[in-house]
């Protein structure tokens, strides 16, 4: 595809279920926008060795295999809104290396970075984002486990015990 591909504003793109989560997650820790996350992971992927582009691009890596799902696992639809040239640099990918589609280039690199993340837990806020996690909702999410674990204990307790 030639050079002038533009990414359409506000497009919807189709991620795993999964993914999904991860990005919800991460922008929830880190205070920044779905778009944000997305467009950190494509400009370190574009910045990285051809060694690493072929590991990424080019060698499957289905981290929804084995589950009982669908074939590629469950999708759900994110909106993001690209720069013209990261969804130029996407399209050539897709091209090069003969993906079902952009979408499932976005994919193979959330794939991809959702695993070095899992292995390096820096990596998002040092090299990714260059931001770090918002202190105030570490307090606030372990006061929401702490709830949800009082209302787990609450539901197992025989609700005839306290008409006594």
């Amino acid at each position: 595809m030639s050079d002038s591909v533009v990414a359409p504003q506000g497009r919807l793109w189709t991620i795993t279920v999964p993914q999904q989560r991860w990005v919800a997650e991460t922008e929830r820790r880190f205070g920044v926008s779905a778009t944000e996350i997305a467009v950190a992971l494509i400009k370190n992927a574009n910045h990285q060795s051809v060694e690493v582009k072929k590991y990424m691009f080019r060698v499957p890596r289905c981290n929804n295999c084995g589950v009982g799902g669908l074939r590629g696992g469950l999708k759900a639809e994110q909106s993001l809104s690209l720069a013209p040239e990261h969804f130029t640099w996407m399209t050539n990918v897709h091209q090069k290396c003969a993906h079902s589609s952009v979408d499932k280039t976005l994919r193979i690199i959330l794939d991809y970075y959702m695993g070095k993340c899992q292995e390096d837990p820096a990596l998002l806020s040092e090299t990714l984002l260059c931001k770090p996690e918002l202190e105030g909702l570490r307090p606030a999410q372990r006061r929401a486990e702490a709830l949800e674990a009082v209302i787990d204990c609450w539901n197992m307790v025989p609700f005839a015990r306290y008409l006594d």
